[in-house]
C-alpha cells in the first residue's frame, strides 16, 4: 500500500501481472528441431544445385527449389 496525502487514505495497487514463463523443454526442444530441419533442407537444396547450375542460372532455380522445400518442411510439421 502506497500513502497518500492523508495519513488516513492508503491507495490499493493491483496484483503484479504473472511473469510469462519460458516453453516446456520438451517443446523448446521440438521447436529447435522444427527450426534446425528446415535449414538443413534448405541449406542441402542450394548446396546441391550450386553444384550443377552456372551463376547465371543459379538464381531463378534457388528461389524455387526454396520455396518448393520451405513449403515440403511446413506441411512436414
Amino acid at each position: 500500500m502506497i500513502p497518500a496525502p492523508y495519513p488516513w487514505r492508503c491507495i490499493r495497487l493491483p496484483p503484479c501481472p504473472e511473469p510469462l514463463r519460458p516453453p516446456s523443454p520438451a517443446l523448446w526442444d521440438s521447436l529447435c528441431i522444427i527450426r534446425y530441419r528446415q535449414k538443413k533442407v534448405l541449406f542441402l537444396t542450394v548446396l546441391s544445385l550450386s553444384f550443377t547450375a552456372n551463376a547465371a542460372e543459379l538464381l531463378p532455380a534457388v528461389v524455387v527449389a526454396t520455396l518448393v522445400a520451405y513449403i515440403a518442411a511446413k506441411d512436414g510439421q
